[in-house]
């Protein structure tokens, strides 16, 4: 078993990582999806975005795995990017993000879950050192819920 700063340290290189090729990264994954989809016999299903990108257009029989990834992969980074900066930089909505932003889009890959766990670890490891009641942050969540 890997000690929590080892895993620390694996999301810190998996967010230099992210942030060195997430450009590429989405370019690539877009004409992965693009070439996916010509090669079944679609159209071009694509719209201009005003960001300068492309996004697909969701048409029946498109693969979805390499937008689940890329998906996976953002909401990963962008809590990366939070754990990297300093506490006094977040918000309280940020503490709840922790446990509700990155959960579904990782669930489906065992390595996604593991890596989106040990993200969640290093973020509540910053907040208890702030002195943010982390339990308190997650029974906040549960009391929302529908039924609770």
């Amino acid at each position: 078993m890997r000690s929590a700063n080892d895993r620390v340290a694996a999301v810190q290189l998996v967010a230099v990582a992210i942030e060195r090729h997430e450009t590429q990264a989405n370019a690539r994954v877009h004409r992965q999806t693009l070439a996916v989809h010509r090669g079944r016999g679609g159209a071009a299903a694509e719209h201009a975005r005003g960001d300068g990108h492309v996004q697909l257009v969701d048409e029946p029989g498109l693969d979805e795995r390499p937008v689940e990834l890329a998906s996976a992969l953002d909401q990963l980074e962008v809590q990366i990017q939070h754990n990297l900066a300093g506490i006094e930089t977040w918000t309280p909505i940020e503490y709840d993000l922790v446990y509700t932003k990155m959960d579904r889009h990782c669930a489906y890959d065992p390595f996604l879950a593991a890596l989106c766990d040990a993200v969640k670890d290093q973020a509540e490891a910053k907040m208890r050192a702030a002195g943010i009641d982390v339990d308190a942050v997650k029974r906040g969540l549960s009391e929302a819920q529908p039924g609770n």
